[in-house]
């Protein structure tokens, strides 16, 4: 087991959370507001043949898929600021190890320790890893 996190490194991962929330809230508020401005009809609008339509559509669909990534971490960054405010910050959800401070300054939204994570990832990609002989 990992040493214990102390009060200024739980404050200073929080702080890290806060402000990435506020980043990306405030980069999602901005993108609505371009989104306003210049969306896929305006790109099409200016569309001369189905080579620069297929170019038009392919930007949207990236503009999509990015505000997607988006939402989604900040989901990820409020779902741990709750578990910071219910005392389960920096907990592995699978083993209830506590996830190294390290990992968590590098990754804030982490759920699960490093060893928990590789195994989750080996297991959902179908990927059986095993122990070296001996």
């Amino acid at each position: 087991m990992t040493q214990t996190m102390t009060k200024q490194q739980l404050a200073q991962l929080r702080k890290q959370l806060e402000e990435l929330r506020d980043d990306i809230s405030g980069e999602l508020r901005l993108g609505q507001g371009e989104a306003a401005d210049e969306n896929y009809r305006d790109i099409a609008g200016e569309v001369h043949d189905r080579g620069e339509e297929a170019v038009g559509e392919q930007l949207a669909k990236m503009n999509t898929e990015l505000k997607e990534r988006r939402l989604y971490e900040l989901r990820e960054i409020r779902a741990a600021l709750g578990r910071v405010e219910d005392g389960q910050y920096g907990v592995c959800m699978d083993c209830g190890e506590e996830i190294g401070f390290d990992r968590l300054e590098a990754y804030p939204m982490a759920k699960r320790c490093f060893d928990c994570k590789v195994r989750f990832e080996s297991l959902d990609s179908g990927v059986e890893r095993r122990s070296p002989p001996g």
